[in-house]
């Protein structure tokens, strides 16, 4: 995977290097809601080094395709995206077998998308029908928004890395397992990603980005403004390397490494089909691991999403860091951005499509309101009806045969041969045993007899 990503790396760069400067319109800042640092450095580079009058502007507005794609495409991913998030927060706290720390991981990386989309997709929308580069939530929304980007940025990235050390621990160590891989050690771990995410990302909130009026032609009369840098850019390239290190190289690098490690003890031969154990046992043992790799394998698929759909705007911000002319194409900006709210948006789809037992945690949250007001609802009559459409199991049996016996009348027309049975007690009767236990072993012996 890591091999692949660098070749689509390159490509990109080899792209955007020797491909047509398609130049869009003035250079882009946050006030479009942006999550792209480099259109950010991008535009201190423009007021820095051009002599145009950095006061006075065209007033200028989105082409009307860009306008129409970007809105359809954006608004159907947010609707989405918070949908399947709240779902997923939703599932895992209301159904007690879901408490597991893999699924508190899942709850951070969907609160952290949730973070993503709200600040971001709203923003991003709204900026297609105002001008350019006006931001109209002031200083305060600047900064405000732009820092709660960037935590549920980083906080996604590593609730990534940390399901991915949980599952290594769990399916490699299990001893240890017993003692780290617990819902209050998970609850713990989360909220000192969180803290630190918070604390890596609070100068965002301070001191980073600000607010500077912008006049356009014509709206003289109007006081407008624009969200921005507040330091030079040769600040903000170490701070997005250090983005560009700590959130999205060392965890792929981790994620390809721990997978590998859980890989080879997920799918080496069977040690257990080697040794003499009991069919129940090895089928309860073949039944886990199977649930493992299942597991594994939707957790994988996360961070190969992660990976591809983060990739053209990593590319673009170590691209722009270096090149004299920054690319700003306005159709590439849009697909970075859109992989990015698709990053935040498909994973309760992927949850859905690839494990079961979420997928019935869905069914039974959507149709709780339903049931539950006419008092018809049971969750554990519901998994038994819905197991029953698929498997006829012994328990099931068992049920139905009780429900026969508890609404039918005793049917007493058999009795064993050495029982007699009364409505008050039971009673052996040692004569009529022994009488046909003796009848019995003569008619053996004939019938023995007979065959010889």
């Amino acid at each position: 995977m890591m091999a692949s990503s660098a070749f689509l790396c390159m490509l990109f760069v080899l792209l955007l290097r020797f491909g047509p400067a398609m130049s869009c319109s003035p250079p882009k800042n946050s006030s479009s809601g942006c999550i792209e640092a480099a259109t950010l450095t991008t535009l201190n580079n423009t007021r820095l080094h051009t002599g145009e009058d950095p006061d006075v502007k065209e007033p200028r507005y989105r082409p009307l395709e860009y306008t129409i794609v970007g809105t359809a495409s954006m608004g159907s991913i947010f609707v989405i995206g918070v949908l399947g998030n709240v779902m997923v927060v939703l599932v895992v706290l209301q159904t007690r077998s879901m408490h597991t720390p893999t699924n508190c991981y899942l709850v951070s990386l969907s609160l952290a998308d949730l973070m993503v989309l709200i600040s971001s997709v709203p923003n991003e929308m709204m900026a297609q029908f105002i001008l350019e580069d006006e931001w109209v939530w002031g200083r305060a929304g600047c900064k405000l928004f732009i820092f709660t980007q960037y935590l549920g940025i980083n906080a996604s990235a590593l609730s990534i890395t940390a399901f991915t050390v949980e599952r290594y621990i769990a399916i490699c160590l299990p001893m240890k397992a017993q003692t780290v891989c617990t819902v209050n050690r998970a609850k713990k771990i989360i909220l000192c990603v969180w803290l630190f995410a918070l604390c890596y990302c609070a100068p965002w909130l301070f001191f980073l980005t600000t607010t500077t009026p912008i006049h356009y032609r014509g709206f003289e009369n109007f006081y407008k403004e624009t969200c921005t840098f507040s330091l030079a850019r040769s600040f903000y390239i170490h701070f997005f390397f250090a983005d560009f290190i700590l959130f999205y190289v060392v965890p792929l690098i981790m994620s390809c490494v721990f997978y590998g490690l859980m890989a080879r003890v997920l799918f080496k031969p069977d040690i257990a089909s080697a040794t003499k154990i009991c069919g129940d046992l090895k089928t309860n043992m073949n039944g886990n691991s199977s649930s493992r790799v299942q597991v594994v394998k939707m957790l994988i698929v996360v961070v190969v999403l992660f990976a591809t759909l983060w990739l053209p705007y990593r590319v673009l911000l170590v691209y722009n860091s270096f090149a004299e002319k920054p690319y700003l194409e306005l159709w590439y900006l849009m697909l970075c951005k859109t992989l990015i709210y698709i990053n935040s948006a498909v994973n309760p789809i992927l949850y859905n499509a690839m494990s079961i037992k979420f997928r019935r945690a869905f069914r039974r949250t959507l149709s709780c309101g339903k049931h539950t007001s006419k008092g018809l609802y049971s969750p554990s009559s519901r998994c038994a009806k819905h197991k029953g459409k698929h498997s006829y199991t012994q328990k099931n049996h068992l049920n139905h045969c009780s429900r026969r016996s508890s609404t039918s009348k005793p049917d007493i027309s058999y009795k064993p041969p050495t029982v007699r049975f009364d409505t008050t007690t039971t009673v052996m009767n040692p004569e009529s045993a022994s009488r046909k236990s003796s009848k019995y072993r003569l008619k053996t012996r004939r019938d023995t007899r007979q065959m010889l």
